[in-house]
C-alpha cells in the first residue's frame, strides 16, 4: 500500500522526473530506430477563461441559452483570442450552428469539418492515410470492471485511397500490428495513450494501448488493471519487455481534472493514493477527488520493471486551461460553450518524418 506521504511525493517529483529521465530516454540515445509519435494540437494562444471566471460576468440566461448567437459570444470569451492549429479532430461536435440547423445537417457539417482537419493533419506531417488504422475505443468507461482487449489491426484492411485513415473492426483499448509500415492512431479525450515497440519471435511488434482512468482503476475486479491486463498480453504475444520502447501522451492531470464519486474511491482500492488524490467529502453528497492517470500509468510501468529509459511521457495537463489540446472534462465543463474537441495520437516503427526531410 502507498503511503499518502509517499503518494504525494511522487507527485510533486513526476514533472521534474518525466523532463529528467526523458532526456535520458531512448529518444535522444536510438536514432537508427527513431518512432514516429505525434499529437495534433487544437489551438494555441491566451489562456482560456473558465465559465465561473467572474471577470466573465456570465449571466444565468447566457449559461441557459440555446439561442447559436449568444452561444457565439460566450464561446469567443471562453476561448479568448486563441488560433485555431490542427483543430478539431471529434465528429460528433463542432462549432455553433444557426438556429434551425437540423440535427441531420449538423451531424453532416461537424463529421466534414473533422474529417477535413484529420486530411490536412496527415498531409502537413507527412503521414500517409492509407496506411493509418486507428483504435475504436471499447466504450462505456463509466464501468470500472474493465477487460482490456487487444486487436490485431492487420486483420483490418487498409484502404490506399482514403485521406483520413481506417478504424479497427474491432472496438478494443489496445490494438497491435507486426507491419512498421501500419501507422497506429487514436483520438483521446484526456486519456493517456501509449505507444510501445518491441520484439517477438514473429518480429517486431507495435502496439498502442488507450489508457482511461476507470481501466487503471480494476476495483479489485478479476480482470486486474489495465496495466496488469497489457502485461498479461504481452505474454500471450511474446513481447520481449526488455525490448519495449513506450511513448505515453499527455492526459488530464490532478490539478484539473476533478471528479465525483457516490463512495470514498480509496475505501476499496488500497494503493491507488496516486490515482485518486485529495478525497474528501463533497458539498453534493458522496466523495470528490482530483484524478491524475498519468502519474498512476508511469508508476505502474515501473512496478513492472520497465525502466526510465525505455520511457518518454508528455507530462502535459490536457485538460488545463493553459495547454491547447482538446478536451473532453474541459468541454463537458464549459456547459456547451467551448467545444468538446479531439486530437490525434499517432505512432508508427516508420518515422516518416525523416523520411520527408531526405
Amino acid at each position: 500500500m502507498i503511503e499518502k506521504d509517499v503518494a504525494q511525493s511522487k507527485r510533486e517529483r513526476f514533472d521534474e522526473d518525466v523532463i529528467e529521465f526523458g532526456r535520458r530516454s531512448f529518444m535522444f540515445d536510438e536514432n537508427e530506430s527513431h518512432p514516429l509519435f505525434l499529437m495534433s494540437l487544437e489551438s494555441a494562444g491566451p489562456l482560456r477563461n473558465t465559465i465561473d471566471s467572474p471577470y466573465l460576468r456570465l449571466t444565468q440566461e447566457e449559461l441557459e441559452s440555446t439561442d447559436p448567437e449568444v452561444i457565439a459570444s460566450v464561446k469567443a470569451r471562453l476561448v479568448g483570442y486563441r488560433m485555431i492549429m490542427a483543430g478539431n479532430m471529434r465528429e460528433a461536435s463542432g462549432n455553433p450552428l444557426p438556429e434551425g440547423t437540423s440535427d441531420e445537417d449538423k451531424a453532416e457539417i461537424w463529421r466534414s469539418e473533422a474529417q477535413n482537419n484529420v486530411a490536412k493533419f496527415f498531409e502537413s506531417m507527412n503521414i500517409p492515410p492509407g496506411k493509418v488504422k486507428f483504435l475504436l475505443p471499447q466504450g462505456d468507461y463509466r464501468k470500472t470492471h474493465l477487460p482490456l482487449i487487444m486487436a490485431n489491426v492487420d486483420k483490418t484492411p487498409a484502404d490506399p485511397e482514403s485521406k483520413i485513415g481506417v478504424y479497427s473492426k474491432e472496438r478494443a483499448d489496445m490494438i497491435y500490428s507486426y507491419d512498421e509500415e501500419t501507422l497506429l492512431a487514436v483520438k483521446p479525450g484526456d486519456c493517456p495513450i501509449a505507444y510501445l515497440r518491441g520484439m517477438t519471435k514473429k518480429g517486431p511488434i507495435q502496439v498502442m494501448v488507450h489508457l482511461p482512468w476507470t481501466g487503471a482503476d480494476s476495483k479489485g475486479s478479476e480482470y486486474g488493471g489495465y496495466i496488469d491486463q497489457m502485461f498479461s498480453h504481452f505474454e500471450v504475444l511474446g513481447i520481449d519487455k526488455a525490448s519495449l520502447r513506450i511513448n505515453i501522451s499527455p492526459g488530464a492531470r490532478a490539478s484539473s481534472y476533478n471528479y465525483d464519486f457516490p463512495e470514498n474511491p480509496l475505501e476499496n482500492n488500497p494503493g491507488k493514493e496516486l490515482l485518486f488524490n485529495d478525497v474528501k467529502v463533497s458539498d453534493k453528497g458522496g466523495y470528490s477527488c482530483n484524478i491524475d492517470t498519468p502519474v498512476f500509468v508511469r508508476d505502474q510501468l515501473i512496478k513492472y520493471g520497465i525502466s526510465e529509459y525505455q520511457m518518454c511521457q508528455d507530462s502535459t495537463d490536457t485538460a488545463s486551461q493553459e495547454c491547447g489540446y482538446g478536451s473532453n472534462s474541459r468541454g463537458y465543463k464549459s456547459k456547451g460553450k467551448e467545444v468538446n474537441a479531439r486530437d490525434i495520437v499517432v505512432g508508427s516503427a516508420t518515422d516518416y518524418q525523416n523520411q520527408r526531410a531526405a
